[in-house]
């Protein structure tokens, strides 16, 4: 067996090609694209490599592709007496030697950098895309969303992987919400409170942007997003956008939930194979045109000051507008940690119900630090 280490423009063909190989005649998959993969390894379009590092390998055997992965670190400040670096972009046969062999090479290099914890399979970057390990709702993915056979569980098991979170995506018809009742709530409460939303404007990017980082950096203290991601994340996506299904809540003029969702483009994508290319971009873009089936939810956040404002119930009644349901008729919230019985709470009471189910492992390589 051979290990490459991704440098050339020949060894990211070679690292594009594999997944093609593993899913091959698996009619559910669709090819992430390479752009969109490329460019989390690329210091000028990924902040978290000015302070990180990352390196991706291809794994051979008698010049036979025989896997993938990627490992990277972004931060080398402890956190709870670890190093945390990340493993992803997994992707191999059903062959327990040769996953070995990925996950020593990409563990190998992790240590080499001081990293004591591994979490896989995550994205080097936002938690939106490409993150968990799917065990359960094995259909055709949505835009970024990992998808993998079955067997890779066992192949993270044996490798001395354990299971660290399971992250949950709701999903349903936009038309059995019950968006009439929430209108009503978010029109009775607009009334009595001085809330608003303001949904996502190009020409005021660097307010939203600050506003959703006062929401988010509160929310999520311990996953926190930097101005410069979420500018970065609007940049890569802009040519997907639709501001119908993006926007801030406000209470008393002040920041107190958003909730943030994309056009699911990946039933366009299936025949493009990873490539968006001269001839096929114009049928793409013909296609997206004519019909969207559905949105896929990238993430929803409540300031802890405002949760019992009835922000949910604003940024719920902005969702349903009757754009959005003539547009959209099915709906995927995604990236809800099970723990989150909140949030979790509202999307059951939209008659959502969970489709899918992502799974993190953390592996400690016992060089734990002395805290």
């Amino acid at each position: 067996m051979t290990i490459i280490k991704v440098k050339t423009k020949q060894d990211w063909q070679l690292f594009h090609r594999v997944p093609h190989l593993v899913y091959q005649g698996d009619v559910n998959w669709i090819a992430p694209l390479e752009s969109d993969i490329e460019s989390i390894f690329d210091p000028q379009q990924n902040i978290l490599l000015q302070k990180g590092a990352a390196k991706c390998f291809v794994l051979t055997e008698s010049d036979r592709l025989c896997g993938r992965i990627a490992a990277f670190i972004s931060d080398r400040e402890p956190i709870d007496g670890r190093i945390l670096g990340g493993i992803g972009f997994f992707e191999c046969f059903d062959n327990p030697s040769h996953a070995s062999s990925l996950f020593a090479a990409a563990e190998q290099y992790l240590q080499s950098q001081g990293v004591t914890s591994i979490d896989a399979p995550i994205n080097f970057g936002s938690r939106d895309r490409y993150w968990g390990l799917l065990i359960k709702g094995f259909e055709p993915p949505l835009f970024q969303e990992n998808y993998h056979p079955p067997y890779y569980q066992q192949l993270f098991l044996q490798n001395n992987y354990q299971l660290q979170e399971q992250i949950l995506t709701y999903g349903g018809n936009v038309a059995e919400m019950p968006f009439k009742r929430l209108r009503n709530i978010a029109q009775r409460l607009k009334q009595r409170q001085p809330i608003y939303v303001k949904k996502f404007d190009w020409k005021e990017q660097e307010r939203f942007v600050r506003d959703f980082c006062i929401i988010s950096q509160a929310t999520f203290p311990h996953n926190p997003v930097s101005y410069e991601q979420v500018n970065q994340m609007l940049d890569r996506t802009k040519d997907i956008l639709d501001p119908n299904l993006m926007c801030i809540g406000y209470y008393q003029d002040r920041p107190a939930g958003y909730i943030v969702l994309y056009p699911n483009i990946n039933p366009w994508l299936k025949s493009a194979r990873g490539k968006l290319s001269f001839w096929n971009l114009p049928l793409f873009w013909l296609q997206k045109q004519l019909a969207l089936a559905s949105a896929k939810g990238i993430s929803i956040g409540i300031h802890p000051d405002y949760q019992e404002r009835g922000i949910v119930a604003l940024l719920i009644d902005f969702l349903c507008s009757q754009w959005n349901l003539r547009r959209y008729p099915q709906i995927y919230l995604a990236g809800i940690a099970t723990q989150n019985h909140q949030i979790r709470s509202i999307y059951e009471k939209l008659n959502l119900d969970i489709v899918r189910v992502h799974c993190t492992y953390r592996k400690d390589l016992n060089q734990r630090l002395a805290t």
